[in-house]
């Protein structure tokens, strides 16, 4: 009995547990029921191939006395994983990676955006059922007799061999690829369980074969080399990007027909103005990594599999972008976002990019937000035109949109509907009808920016651009454009003589900043010097230019920065938090409370007695009420205090002179 309990029961139930579990995922992964089946039927090497991954992980389970425990555990987390990529997949379009177990703290944030109520309780509920049985099941699970080691080792060299075996087949007959550049895609061609773990291990920039000083030489001669092309401008004028939330043209969706076209401003200026198609490294979500590749010109496609730079390697390396190239204009560089700035690590990744000051919204008053308590973009024509005007120099602000986020309702929101015809399911109707509600008002925003900026006496070079489509479940076949990666730029100017016949064309987004500085005749930053120098050929070698741009990431990132002499040039910045600095300038008491009277206060200010928070109330951006009296001698400070107790920034501090009233 006590034989027959161990090897042959676990030599059957491990296999079988495998294919049971990639029925299950492959099913998630799909939506779809039988698509596990379908995919075992349609592509049966790359079906056993990923059941022998899970068998991988499974088979762990042998080398403890409690097997049972950590079998079952094994295949609780890979339901959950399972279960994750479904719901991932649904609400933001790219699938479920690794790299976003970093981003755990910022989608906690967005919970109460994603699901609602009775959603949040029954995940809420299936998460501590799952712990409580993993719990329960850890005591009641009985030890059995260790296995033999050598058998173990056996049959975990047997199994790796296997796999690597496989994996090598798979790659010789191209079935699957190491590089997952269109995640989408991959995780339905290649599987979830080979997918999801390789972008556990695909993370940065793969070291190009030819690294060398000698690679590095050639590459700056052919930077040099570029024709300097003759002036766009008459003026230098400030820089304004504004990176719009899901921004598209709906007129672009085949099926979809509205009462009016709900963003006529956009619409006109596209017509007028220099404008093209932009190909974006995200759809549905992933705004950071957009806008990595406007700031930096490196090409996201050069990185690891779903990786987000902001959560990896700009973490701790500071690296060139617009905002260093036009510092050498002595330009000074702004960001705004109307959401938290610690949100993707914003409010540390933004020194290592060169910015001279943040403004999220921990430090903007008199905001509105929409009925998904998204902020409303109204805002933002403010805090752009604060940003221009704190400075008597030339300034970069660049601006990141949040109005027209997700998730989209899937019921009516506004009597007044948009849409006059779309074949869609129910849900995906008034998911597409609030979306255009949001983007109208988003339209609103871009006609007041651009009449405050036309009233400006300061030359203003404006670009307006989407960072990716909305998650509104578009597929290729659904888009007149046929890709879902495909938004739209303009650049605009509120300066006659600014901008000179310049012809349409379609970019890249790495490729963006490079092209508007070119139009400015900036010629900073070898990566952008190299975008410079291929957007100029008339029939570049796409090969070669992707290859010299992934030569120069690595050497910055992770190589000896050959590049510049094995120094980084590019050091942090002393950003500060907000245009202005939040200041206190006097303190009194009043019944009891604390009086502060000061500037830049807003609803995130917080009070702080040395380093205990104190209840505070926002009367003004000019006085705070603290519901507490400092002990004597303790010093008083006010804190921007992001949703996730993040602290952004801290003001000066003062001690109360007085004595204490009775």
């Amino acid at each position: 009995m006590k034989k027959s309990n161990r090897k042959p029961e676990w030599a059957l139930i491990l296999p079988i547990a495998s294919l049971v579990l990639m029925l299950i995922l492959e099913g998630l992964n799909r939506h779809d029921l039988i698509g596990g089946f379908r995919y075992a039927l349609e592509s049966p090497f790359l079906f056993l191939f990923n059941a022998l991954l899970v068998l991988d992980s499974l088979f762990i389970c042998l080398f403890f006395r409690r097997r049972l425990f950590v079998f079952l555990t094994t295949c609780m987390l890979w339901l959950t994983c399972g279960i994750i990529n479904c719901l991932m997949v649904s609400y933001r379009t790219l699938p479920f990676t690794v790299i976003d177990l970093t981003l755990l703290r910022d989608a906690l944030g967005l919970f109460d955006v994603y699901f609602n109520l009775p959603q949040r309780i029954l995940i809420v509920s299936a998460g501590v059922a799952a712990v409580i049985a993993v719990i329960v099941l850890f005591f009641l699970a009985l030890k059995g007799r260790r296995m033999r080691l050598s058998h173990l080792m056996g049959g975990a060299a047997v199994l790796a061999a296997l796999t690597a075996s496989s994996l090598s087949l798979s790659m010789d007959a191209s079935l699957i690829s190491p590089s997952l550049n269109d995640l989408t895609s991959a995780y339905r061609q290649y599987g979830f369980p080979y997918c999801f773990l390789t972008t556990f291990v695909d993370v940065g920039v793969d070291a190009p074969e030819d690294y060398s000083d000698e690679a590095i030489e050639a590459v700056e001669e052919q930077i040099d080399s570029a024709p300097m092309s003759a002036p766009s401008y008459l003026v230098r004028p400030n820089v304004v990007f504004v990176q719009l939330e899901s921004f598209f043209d709906p007129a672009l969706v085949k099926a979809l027909r509205m009462q009016d076209n709900p963003i006529p401003t956009f619409t006109r200026l596209r017509n007028d103005w220099p404008s093209g198609y932009l190909t974006m490294p995200a759809i549905g979500g992933g705004t950071a990594n957009s806008e990595f590749e406007i700031l930096t010109g490196m090409a996201l496609q050069h990185f690891g599999a779903g990786e987000y730079p902001y959560n990896t390697v700009m973490m701790e390396t500071s690296v060139e972008s617009i905002c260093y190239n036009l510092d050498g204009m002595n330009y000074t560089s702004h960001a705004i976002h109307n959401h938290s700035g610690s949100f993707y690590n914003r409010n540390l990744v933004y020194p290592n990019m060169g910015f001279d000051t943040f403004t999220s919204l921990e430090y903007m008053n008199d905001y509105a937000v929409n009925s998904l308590g998204w902020a409303e973009d109204s805002v933002l024509t403010g805090e752009i035109l604060r940003a221009i005007d704190s400075t008597d120099g030339k300034d970069f602000v660049f601006c990141v949109s949040v109005q027209s986020h997700g998730h989209y309702p899937t019921e009516q929101v506004s009597e007044n509907t948009v849409i006059a015809e779309y074949p869609a399911e129910e849900s995906d109707y008034w998911s597409m009808d609030y979306y255009l509600q949001e983007i109208r008002k988003v339209d609103a925003f871009i006609a007041d920016l651009t009449a405050a900026l036309k009233a400006s006496d300061e030359p203003t070079l404006l670009v307006l651009y989407g960072d990716h489509l909305p998650s509104l479940g578009l597929a290729e076949e659904d888009l007149l454009t046929g890709s879902i990666y495909k938004t739209e730029y303009i650049i605009w100017n509120n300066h006659s003589g600014l901008l000179q016949h310049i012809a349409d064309r379609d970019l890249n987004a790495y490729q963006l900043s490079a092209y508007v500085l070119d139009l400015l005749k900036v010629r900073n930053g070898s990566i952008a010097r190299l975008h410079q120098a291929y957007l100029q050929e008339d029939e570049p070698d796409s090969a070669a230019y992707m290859d010299s741009l992934q030569l120069i990431e690595y050497d910055m990132l992770y190589g000896e920065n050959n590049l510049h002499d094995g120094a980084n040039p590019y050091l942090p910045s002393h950003m500060r938090m907000g245009i202005a600095p939040i200041g206190i300038t006097q303190l009194h008491t009043s019944d009891g409370a604390l009086i502060l009277r000061g500037t830049g206060f807003t609803d995130h200010s917080e009070v702080f007695f040395a380093d205990e928070q104190i209840p505070t109330i926002f009367v003004s951006p000019t006085l705070l009420v603290a519901t507490e009296l400092p002990e004597d001698g303790a010093p008083v400070s006010v804190q921007q205090i992001s949703p996730d107790d993040i602290v952004l920034s801290i003001s000066n501090s003062m001690i109360l002179p007085y004595e204490k009233a009775e």
